[in-house]
């Protein structure tokens, strides 16, 4: 397989695992009286994915499979499946990873979000799709953390993700991500399908660069809930439009 052919085959395979790690990203984080995890085992929350015309484009459950206490501190498992837009198991077709298994960790007066659950889930998607022996892609990324106990105006620290492409021994910068500017910036009361809560806001800004000079800037706000997490987020564009914007439509309590 020529060099030109072996780029063209692992960008293909990129995209998949860039809508991987948006999966992992939308996971939300907390504890009991924090608004970033379910605080109950069993939890079970759906999500409604929209694009920018209000199109419904997918949809998740996010599933609290285990609740542990180690001696890394409170270890919170959740089961992220994604679905299509009428609610039915994506195919091998229309997505690499359907089911993701994320480890959250409680450590001190931090909300982690470990590196860990990136390395796993790119090992599961090499062997899914890569199926070439001379194409490798490296993932190297900051832990993403949050304060258990949040604070208006607390700032968050800034996130670096980097994917890279290795053949033929070379090695090449694909993208480049920064989740910069990350801000706790308020209160609000917010309504949606699963009910009204009294949320946390966290404003966050995403650069995406590529070596070749392209690249993305958007922003996101995300609404929180006590002892539920995420309950409403929206990205925008550069110019402040919305692109994507996903909500809670339900909570369950799956008793095993």
């Amino acid at each position: 397989m020529t060099s030109d052919r072996k780029s063209e085959t692992a960008m293909k395979a990129l995209k998949p695992i860039i809508a991987s790690l948006t999966l992992l990203f939308a996971v939300p984080v907390c504890i009991a009286g924090n608004p970033f995890v379910p605080s109950e085992k069993g939890t079970a929350l759906t999500y409604v994915n929209r694009d920018r015309k209000g199109n419904i484009v997918g949809r998740s459950v996010q599933t609290v499979t285990d609740i542990a206490e180690t001696a890394e501190g409170t270890v919170i498992t959740i089961n992220d499946r994604a679905l299509d837009a009428d609610g039915k198991p994506l195919t091998a077709d229309t997505s690499a990873m359907s089911d993701i298994t994320v480890r959250i960790r409680i450590s001190g007066d931090r909300v982690i979000f470990p590196m860990e659950n990136i390395d796993q889930l790119i090992a599961e998607i090499k062997e899914s799709i890569l199926g070439n022996d001379d194409i490798d892609f490296t993932v190297a990324m900051d832990e993403i953390c949050y304060p258990l106990h949040p604070q208006v105006g607390q700032q968050l620290e800034t996130v670096h993700i980097s994917m890279s492409l290795k053949s033929n021994d070379r090695q090449f910068d694909i993208i480049k991500i920064t989740i910069k500017d990350r801000s706790i910036t308020g209160r609000e009361t917010v309504t949606v399908p699963a009910g009204t809560f009294d949320c946390w806001t966290v404003n966050e800004t995403e650069v995406m660069k590529t070596p070749i000079g392209m690249g993305t800037t958007t922003q996101s706000v995300t609404w929180y809930a006590e002892g539920i997490g995420e309950v409403k987020s929206q990205t925008l564009n550069k110019r402040g439009k919305l692109e994507e914007s996903s909500e809670l439509v339900s909570i369950a309590v799956v008793r095993r």
